[in-house]
């Protein structure tokens, strides 16, 4: 077979399977090392650079990204019973606390043995190879709450709340003045609509929800947020509204459809399911606020 030379401007169609004659000519058999670019054609494959480097000889592990932010992420590293994290900007190996080595054993590849997800600063590692039992010690029955908190304040925007029991709306609301006097800032203030709600809570809507037999509903405000309390077994639901598209105020009972819904500040224990997207109960996981409710101590976890 004679050797035919040519040159031809592009092999932007990449490789083809298709036989020799039918072939076009601006596809190739193969490549190794290139890659096809619209206006250069054929240039060099980016090569890689070296950031850090260790040793360790690994078989299939299982690979993780965690990104905190842009600028920082990580990558998990886990098989046969050791972890690794690694800073992908630094190439440094992070610290870790604690021996979990047991729950890292796996049988088989890890790479098929493991799952993770990371939800807000926090990383779910599950070993699929582990048998999943139900601990013989129960938590305490979820207080029967709601709550809702203010995201922003405004001038003349009416902020509305609603006690739903039973098909029945207790209603409240507040209108925040305009911005005509210098002192009518502090009536925009989060915490101080709140405070409003409280106060208009105690004084008219929960003596209407007892006085039409529901029973003694109680709240507490913690910073922008308002907790509000049921007896037992009685099912309530919130609505909120507000002038500005409904963004400024927000509420729920016991369960949200992402964790962005929920407020920075809340009571001791207050437990809620998060569903992504509305999804179905297979996706859903739960939240518990821990610490002192304040801006510094008060977290989700």
């Amino acid at each position: 077979m004679a050797v035919e030379s040519a040159t031809h401007s592009s092999l932007i169609q990449g490789i083809s399977q298709q036989a020799d004659i039918s072939r076009g000519t601006a596809s190739a058999e193969d490549q190794e090392n290139c890659l096809n670019e619209v206006l250069d054609g054929v240039v060099s494959r980016m090569g890689s650079k070296t950031i850090s480097a260790f040793s360790k000889t690994y078989t299939d592990p299982f690979f993780h990204e965690i990104k905190r932010s842009e600028d920082e992420k990580y990558v998990l590293i886990t098989e046969g019973g050791e972890l690794r994290i690694i800073n992908r900007a630094s190439g440094q190996q992070a610290t870790i606390t604690g021996n979990i080595s047991a729950y890292l054993a796996h049988s088989g590849l890890a790479r098929r043995c493991f799952q993770a997800v990371t939800v807000g600063d926090t990383t779910f590692l599950l070993n699929r190879t582990k048998t999943v039992a139900m601990a013989s010690t129960k938590s305490a029955i979820r207080p029967n709450q709601g709550c809702f908190f203010i995201r922003a304040g405004g001038y003349l925007i009416k902020y509305t709340l609603s006690i739903v029991i039973n098909g029945v709306s207790f209603d409240t609301s507040y209108t925040t003045p305009d911005n005509s006097a210098s002192g009518n800032a502090v009536y925009i203030a989060t915490d101080q609509i709140a405070e409003q709600f409280r106060l208009s809570l105690n004084s008219t809507v929960i003596p209407a929800i007892a006085a039409a037999g529901h029973g003694s509903f109680s709240c507490q405000r913690v910073g922008s947020t308002v907790i509000i309390s049921a007896p037992n077994g009685k099912i309530f639901d919130l609505k909120t509204s507000d002038g500005v598209g409904d963004t400024y105020m927000k509420s729920f009972t016991d369960s949200v459809k992402s964790i962005a819904d929920l407020p920075q500040k809340c009571v001791q224990d207050y437990q809620v399911s998060v569903s992504p997207n509305g999804g179905s109960i297979k996706e859903r996981y739960y939240l518990k606020y821990t610490g002192a409710p304040t801006p510094a101590a008060g977290r989700r976890s």
